[in-house]
């Protein structure tokens, strides 16, 4: 029986999968990254020249000694970290960095941790290699789904364990503290020799809670002992977090460490509007029912600035902010904290929204795109994500309901989410009308940030939709120049129209609604295609890439 159990389970994940995936295939509406001309047939100099280099640098002359020594650790932690998810995604990484003789092949290789183009997706740019298997290092390169599916192993499915054959060729589990062992010590250790320069008791605990989880796989303590530490100077993440590697079952998670320095004026500021979210999840076009009792959101909002990436976070784009813990139980019982990084977001401000803003909005709305307001939408995107609700009026969840849409139209109501709550902050005096046209001109210039990476990434398909919903409403119009701007009380009624629409799609989990939404607005008009070659011909970096380590921060 248990076994019975645990099968239909797992068809129903794979059944969803392979409806996302059958769903993103059988779209012949492209848009910009299936544009060969555009990406796939750049030259490995064009490739790395897509890639802003950002030192993450930091003032460190007033930290004591014990800090120095911290971030000094932290920091050979990271580069163990790094080494352990090149394992994970594909193996010997001395062997196949010695034998690229190219130089630029080599530089993009380690943008990449291998020889697969992360804009794409899986396509290899080095011909001598594969495109990258869907389970990476995770299981073997030539897993089926029907053999997965059958195997009677219910931790098949644990986010900590990696998929083997015996001699037999039957697949069997290992776990990552087994077949990581030796890394896994080595960053262990490390986290306890750091534990005993602790000025903070808290943070001390966090670290030698961690040192031994990573020996166990299992972190509930440690994650309770994290979301403990709530103002120490120094903060670091570090453990297999996300899932988004794991192309096969969206299940196996990748090592990744994030060391941050906390800036406590920023913190507070965010944690203002942390504390208005039962106002803003009452103020959403929402049904009454799903506002009979408020949220139970205990969550902490930092700010911080990241001194190194380590491991999946450096590997490709870079994110700006993430949201910890995963586990639903530490959630309930203790909260979550949600961190923004306020050095990367001004980097790709600087070096990306900037730019394209300049090409393509109208010369007298340009003045509304700041960096303010870029960092202010970030945090309130991570706000709209506690918003809103898991289930259908009829208590189905809504993930079940919409299938494989309910990605892209999660997405697509977290980014309108986040500026139709701009009203009520106005209303509210936490902002002025001026504040909200740069909000507005300045969520129309990360539209175009985001839609120019193509249907590849889900967000860029969720603002290709809004883009298309609000020009087609009369929101976003277009001069003679090919440029952009806002039409401001317009803007404010399609707001309400697609919130409200979104809603409705969830709270009902209608799957019509949903397909005809994304079916109708998920495509890039040529118009758009064009006017985004302007983009392309200007060289605007992609994402950033950062030269980080002790000598860059003088230690």
């Amino acid at each position: 029986m248990k076994n019975t159990v645990l099968f239909i389970r797992t068809l129903f994940i794979i059944s969803v999968l392979l409806l996302a995936s059958c769903n993103e295939i059988s779209d012949t509406n492209k848009i910009l990254l299936e544009d060969k001309e555009l990406v796939s047939e750049k030259s490995i100099k064009e490739k790395i020249a897509q890639w802003k280099e950002v030192e993450l640098s930091l003032d460190v002359s007033n930290f004591n000694d014990n800090e120095k020594e911290l971030l000094r650790i932290f920091i050979q932690i990271s580069e163990k970290i790094d080494d352990l998810f090149w394992i994970q995604i594909y193996g010997d990484k001395e062997y196949f960095l010695s034998n690229i003789s190219n130089e630029d092949t080599l530089k993009y290789a380690k943008i990449n941790y291998g020889p697969w183009d992360r804009i794409i997706g899986r396509e290899s740019f080095m011909p001598e290699y594969d495109n990258r298997s869907l389970g990476a290092n995770f299981y073997p390169a030539d897993i089926k789904y029907l053999p997965f599916i059958i195997m009677p192993n219910q931790s098949k499915l644990s986010s900590y364990t990696v998929l083997k054959r015996n001699d037999s060729g039957e697949l069997y589990t290992v776990p990552f503290h087994k077949e990581y062992k030796k890394q896994l010590q080595e960053i262990s250790d490390l986290l306890i020799q750091a534990s005993n320069h602790c000025e903070n008791k808290l943070f001390e605990k966090y670290l030698i809670a961690r040192a031994n989880s990573l020996l166990t796989d299992n972190f509930y303590e440690s994650e309770v002992a994290w979301m403990k530490v709530k103002d120490n100077k120094i903060d670091f993440l570090v453990g297999p977090v996300e899932t988004n590697e794991d192309k096969f079952i969206h299940t196996k998670a990748a090592y990744e460490s994030y060391l941050l320095i906390r800036d406590d004026s920023l913190s507070a500021k965010a944690q203002r509007y942390a504390s208005l979210v039962n106002n803003l999840q009452n103020c959403l076009p929402m049904n009454k029912e799903y506002k009979k009792s408020p949220l139970v959101v205990d969550t902490d909002f930092g700010v911080y600035n990241v001194i190194y990436y380590g491991g999946r976070c450096n590997a490709g784009s870079k994110t700006i902010s993430v949201s910890r813990p995963y586990d639903t139980k530490v959630i309930e019982e203790f909260g979550s904290r949600k961190l923004q990084f306020k050095n990367s977001i001004d980097a790709k401000f600087n070096s990306i929204l900037k730019p394209i803003a300049e090409i393509m909005i109208a010369d007298e709305q340009l003045k509304y795109v700041t960096s303010e307001s870029f960092f202010e939408a970030n945090m309130l995107y991570e706000i709209s994500e506690e918003l809103g609700f898991n289930t259908c009026l009829n208590e189905k969840p809504v993930k079940e309901a919409l299938r494989d849409y309910y990605q892209l139209i999660e997405k697509t109501r977290s980014d309108i989410v986040r500026v139709y709550v701009i009203n009520y902050l106005v209303a509210a005096k936490e902002m002025n009308s001026e504040d909200k046209m740069k909000h507005y001109v300045g969520y129309l210039a990360n539209l175009f940030r985001t839609i120019r990476l193509g249907e590849h990434v889900c967000q860029a398909k969720a603002d290709m939709i809004i883009f298309n919903f609000f020009k087609d409403g009369g929101a976003i119009l277009r001069n003679n120049e090919g440029k952009y701007f806002i039409d401001f009380a317009k803007m404010d009624t399609q707001i309400k129209v697609l919130t409200e629409l979104i809603h409705e799609i969830e709270e009902n989990g209608d799957y019509v609604k949903a397909k005809a939404l994304i079916t109708d607005n998920a495509v890039m008009t040529e118009e758009l295609h064009e006017d985004l070659k302007k983009v392309l011909d200007s060289k605007i970096p992609i994402d950033i890439v950062f030269k980080q380590g002790v000598d860059v921060l003088g230690l």
